[in-house]
């Protein structure tokens, strides 16, 4: 349980918003066209970009958390690269199936106020393990939250 009186609480907090905000728009990537893909990996990199500035500025720079977010950027590139820019993709709403391996799709966030997210949890495996790496105590420890 996160003290909200203590002085950290308002940059792990940051992170875990980042950390989850990324998250979605890689999973939102997993059932998209290629060219819906290069437009969302263009809405990760500021995400991203402050995940780095406040492990500079909140967690003293740590190496294991800067090799991390590298890695989870890594995964999320490798998603929006799947199919060689050549998916194409259903509405939303009737997809069944991720465009790129074919796996039913899955849908999550039942509780949601906007509803549903349908994602490919086979195509978000390629930075899942990097997130929780990020959220682990080792990481920015946002598990804890």
């Amino acid at each position: 349980m996160i003290n909200l009186n203590h002085p950290d609480s308002e940059a792990l907090l940051k992170v875990a918003r980042l950390i989850d905000e990324a998250m979605g728009l890689g999973q939102k990537m997993t059932v998209v066209s290629s060219s819906s893909r290069m437009a969302i990996l263009q809405e990760c990199a500021p995400l991203l970009s402050e995940l780095r500035r406040m492990n500079d500025q909140a967690f003293k720079g740590s190496a294991y958390i800067r090799k991390t977010i590298d890695e989870f950027e890594t995964g999320i590139r490798a998603v929006s690269s799947l199919g060689h820019g050549k998916l194409q993709a259903e509405p939303i709403e009737s997809l069944e199936a991720c465009p790129h391996c074919g796996t039913p799709v899955a849908r999550i966030g039942y509780r949601r106020p906007n509803g549903q997210t349908k994602v490919c949890l086979e195509c978000s495996s390629l930075f899942m393990q990097a997130k929780e790496k990020l959220e682990s105590f080792e990481g920015f420890g946002t598990c804890a939250i």
